[in-house]
């Protein structure tokens, strides 16, 4: 019997997984509209300033709204996703140098993904939309050429076909591991663009005269990097726990590179010890830790 479970295949290898059909976005869409559902209020685009803290609690933090303004937002529960360098960078009063250098220390990796969308790909000898999941079953490509900068292609219509408005385009995504600080990262789209196309037509699988449409969205710090001063994390962990309400989960929360799935798991199991009325952090940072990531030997 087929097992949807697969739990002896490395997570980034299964080859049957569920996923939602909008992807990923519509899972978080739900999220928000259950907190509101329950009088919650979900700011976007907002930024966190300043994280307030006083007798081994956190008070409250300062936000930064989209019309530029600041307002304290009182919490009795903080959780916290944000990059841990923006977290202890923002702590008022100021954490012990000595943490502070840790965090500040730590070392991300940048992400671009050049969406592009297609009338066909010469991959496969030659497919469109509706003859593609056939043609090429992948998912994903990881790319080891070392003529081009992309490091890995997306086959969203292999994700969902629902991804894609027109059944017949094939909705691709080039993606390109970089840093903030690169002269790429800083080029503007439309050189960037250029680039995918270039590069996809270099790896065989499209020509710039089945480009449609391409957008750029950059990503900062999508990888935690296990360098810097990663070793001693340890000493950030130790000072976060010392605050009762605080909950720090989730890829960048915990510096961790975990999956997704591993991700949301550190959020559960939070707020079940707090259901529970148990503290279960020490738990959160033990979630993943034994995985080996056998996508990147």
């Amino acid at each position: 019997k087929r097992d949807i479970a697969q739990k002896d295949v490395e997570t980034s290898l299964i080859e049957r997984f569920l996923y939602p059909k909008f992807g990923p976005g519509q899972l978080w869409e739900v999220v928000a509209r259950k907190v509101e559902e329950a009088g919650g209020t979900v700011r976007m685009q907002s930024r966190v300033e300043r994280v307030h803290h006083a007798g081994g609690r956190i008070s409250g933090v300062d936000v930064r709204t989209e019309d530029g303004q600041t307002e304290f937002v009182p919490g009795d529960m903080v959780f916290s996703s944000m990059p841990i360098q923006h977290l202890i960078g923002g702590w008022a009063p100021a954490a012990p140098a000595s943490v502070s250098a840790v965090a500040q220390g730590l070392i991300y990796r940048d992400f671009i993904t050049v969406g592009v969308l297609l009338n066909r790909l010469t991959l496969g000898g030659g497919v469109d939309g509706h003859g593609l999941a056939e043609h090429v079953s992948d998912n994903w490509i990881y790319i080891h050429e070392p003529d081009v900068q992309v490091g890995r292609v997306q086959l969203f219509n292999n994700w969902s076909p629902y991804l894609v408005a027109d059944p017949a385009k094939v909705w691709l995504g080039l993606e390109y591991f970089v840093n903030e600080s690169d002269a790429f990262w800083q080029d503007d789209d439309a050189k960037i663009i250029a680039l995918a196309k270039t590069e996809l037509e270099a790896l065989g699988m499209a020509t710039p005269d089945d480009v449609i449409d391409a957008v750029v969205i950059r990503t900062p710090k999508a990888y935690p990097a296990y360098f810097g001063t990663y070793g001693r994390l340890d000493e950030i962990r130790d000072y976060v726990m010392g605050f009762e309400n605080l909950y720090c989960v989730g890829r960048n929360g915990m510096h961790r590179y975990n999956n997704q799935d591993h991700s949301i798991l550190t959020s559960l199991v939070a707020v079940d010890g707090i259901s529970e009325g148990k503290d279960r952090r020490a738990e959160t940072w033990q979630i993943n830790t034994e995985q080996d990531y056998h996508e990147s030997k």
